[in-house]
């Protein structure tokens, strides 16, 4: 590739402050940063409600990490004296000190439906599966231990371990309070899997995104430094070598 620019990849930690980073400022003219954008998700679910349980999956997602970053935050403050709101926030304002140009490169909800509508399909199908299944199979299970334990009188199997299964399977489902439990389990499970679900399926096309950035900016000359989660490293520095873009991992 023409161009007399370099890449520097630099995977964080969302919620801990970045070390090292200063020392790659130094290096670059433009930071490109992640964020992906929601703005269009509300015009998007009118159009398409499937994709209610991503958008649902991701916002309990951030606010989990929201909530972490924040503690993570306030020992920073007390110890280092560290104003830290997470790694993007912090290396978008340390780059501004630094006189650096700042973009963040990412997809937006609507992109990624409309080159893998897929992604979100595929996340609904297993949010409704464990939604739905989690406590099925819970009942499920406690019914067969019990029959297999009856059945089997002479089997050596443990009283308590059948007394629980059929506690499970007889009383659970009438006691509210052990209804809400298994209810709120299986919501928990159904958003984290389809959270997990849609990020494995959509970050290729996120990471395209600051890859085709990347290789505008370094064909023109200039060195940039690409900030992204651990997880996004290994795609983007394959795309580039792909591309014969000259890159090199930090830390």
């Amino acid at each position: 590739m023409a161009g007399g620019g370099k890449c520097y990849i630099y995977g964080s930690r969302h919620n801990t402050l970045p070390a090292n980073i200063e020392r790659w400022l130094e290096k670059v003219d433009v930071v490109l940063l992640e964020g992906i954008d929601f703005s269009s998700y509300k015009s998007l679910a009118k159009k398409d409600p499937t994709i209610l349980p991503v958008i649902l999956s991701l916002r309990f997602f951030f606010f989990c990490l929201d909530v972490i970053t924040w503690l993570y935050g306030l020992w920073y403050k007390l110890t280092r004296g560290v104003d830290f709101k997470g790694d993007m926030p912090y290396v978008f304002e340390l780059a501004k000190k630094y006189g650096k140009v700042v973009e963040v490169a990412d997809a937006s909800i609507l992109e990624i439906y409309e080159k893998k509508r897929e992604a979100f399909a595929k996340s609904y199908k297993r949010f409704a599966l464990a939604l739905i299944g989690l406590p099925a199979l819970l009942i499920t299970l406690a019914i067969a231990i019990s029959a297999v334990g009856l059945l089997l009188g002479g089997f050596p199997l443990s009283p308590s371990l059948l007394l629980m299964a059929l506690f499970l399977a007889l009383i659970a489902p009438a006691d509210p309070r052990l209804l809400v439990l298994t209810v709120v389990l299986g919501v928990l499970v159904a958003i984290t899997w389809c959270q997990r679900t849609f990020i494995s399926e959509a970050n290729n096309i996120r990471d395209s995104k600051v890859v085709e950035r990347c290789c505008e900016l370094v064909a023109k000359g200039y060195n940039v430094l690409v900030v992204r989660g651990k997880r996004h490293v290994k795609f983007i520095a394959q795309e580039l070598q792909k591309r014969g873009v000259p890159y090199e991992i930090v830390h």
